[in-house]
């Protein structure tokens, strides 16, 4: 797994799922099946992506629900 954060990328040996309990439940969430977000760094949501410091990120249909309740509930 590659793991973007502002300065650097990171290869990760893990399953998305083990790296998703890791993190904290609150700031973190999963967007797409291959995609996890820090929720408070998403600019925008646009159709089926979100917009996260000028890089698109797809939502899956079956995340985009629960994406929609967190941010309004921000």
């Amino acid at each position: 797994m590659l793991v973007h954060t502002a300065a650097e990328r990171h290869m990760v040996h893990a399953t998305m799922k083990k790296i998703e309990e890791r993190l904290p439940a609150g700031a973190f969430m999963r967007v797409h099946r291959s995609y996890l977000v820090r929720i408070d760094q998403v600019e925008r949501i646009e159709g089926d992506r979100l917009l996260i410091g000028g890089t698109q990120i797809p939502v899956g249909p079956t995340y985009r629900e629960t994406l929609l309740e967190r941010i309004r509930s921000l």
